[in-house]
Parts: C-alpha cells; sequence; structure tokens
C-alpha cells in the first residue's frame, strides 16, 4: 500500500516529457551534425536538419503524445551520429558507444533490431578496417560477420593494442 502511494501518474508531466525527448534530438542531431562537419557549412547543415526534424508533420503531431517512440529517434540519431563519426575518425570509442546506444533504443521498441542490423551491415561493410583492430572482441566480431561471398573465412586479429580503425577515403566522390 506504501509503494502504491508513493507511484503517481501525472499525464501532463508524461507530456511534457514527450516534448523535452524532441527538444532533446533536435540539440543532440544539431550538435552531432556540427561535430561531424565543423565550419560554416557544417553550421548550416546542422541548423537545415535540426530545423527538418523538429518542424517535420511527425514530429509536430507526436511533440505532446505519451509514448516511447520520441526516446527511440533520440537513440538511434545518437547511435547513427556516432557510426558517422567512426567512419571519419576510425575511434574505437565511438563504435562502443554507438553498440551500447543501439542496445538502449532496442530497449526502448522492438524496431531497435533494424539499427542493430545497420550495425551489424557497417562492421561488415568495414569489415577490412575493423580485423586490423587489437581487442579480440572486435575482430571476432568483424570475423563473423566479414566473411566475403566467396567463404573466404574469418578476418584476422592483429596483434596488439591498436587504439583506432585507420581512417579511410569515402568510396564515393560526393562524399567527399
Amino acid at each position: 500500500m506504501a509503494a502504491a502511494s508513493l507511484w503517481h501518474y501525472d499525464e501532463r508531466a508524461m507530456r511534457r516529457l514527450g516534448m523535452l525527448y524532441h527538444l532533446l534530438a533536435f540539440a543532440l542531431l544539431y550538435g552531432g551534425v556540427r561535430w561531424l562537419a565543423p565550419g560554416a557549412e557544417g553550421r548550416v547543415a546542422a541548423l537545415l536538419a535540426g530545423c527538418l526534424y523538429l518542424f517535420s508533420p511527425t514530429a509536430v503531431r507526436t511533440a505532446g503524445a505519451v509514448m516511447p517512440h520520441s526516446l527511440f529517434v533520440l537513440l538511434s540519431l545518437a547511435a547513427v551520429l556516432l557510426l558517422g563519426k567512426l567512419r571519419e575518425t576510425g575511434r574505437l570509442a565511438c563504435w562502443w558507444c554507438a553498440v551500447a546506444v543501439a542496445g538502449l533504443a532496442l530497449c526502448t521498441l522492438e524496431v531497435g533490431l533494424v539499427l542493430v542490423a545497420t550495425l551489424a551491415a557497417c562492421c561488415w561493410l568495414e569489415r577490412k578496417a575493423y580485423s586490423r583492430l587489437g581487442s579480440a572482441a572486435v575482430g571476432a566480431l568483424s570475423g563473423a560477420i566479414g566473411r566475403g561471398p566467396g567463404g573466404d573465412g574469418p578476418a584476422g586479429v592483429a596483434g596488439g593494442a591498436v587504439e583506432a580503425i585507420p581512417a579511410q577515403k569515402p568510396a564515393c566522390s560526393w562524399l567527399t
């Protein structure tokens, strides 16, 4: 009985929290794009991306709704931005943070399996770079996912402690 008196469902507070998630997602999107693309062009791109998200019909309609989708969007944005930073810098910390955030997104909604599949696809596409890591866990993951179409076995794991994936040039010229 005492525990029931401590819990009070306040719908107004829940709706405000839903609006807070949208504002946090805007801030994350703006800051993440600025993090990925510094300079004047990055500022314009960040403002455009943030405003497109914040004023999209879906975000406007669901801003005051009581549902977990806003938190899922926030976590998914964080994971994708971390994957972008991993691709740009090759820092292993970005990979592990993206995996942790994708796990939180999966806990929020079951649609998070798509985000986990995205992480696996990124690992498969970058399997040669990941195979040079000194971490046995990432090397095993890249070996399990990174089997080529010809069945050429798992990628080898380099010895020693390597802290970063070597930065690579994008394959497409329009990404430069």
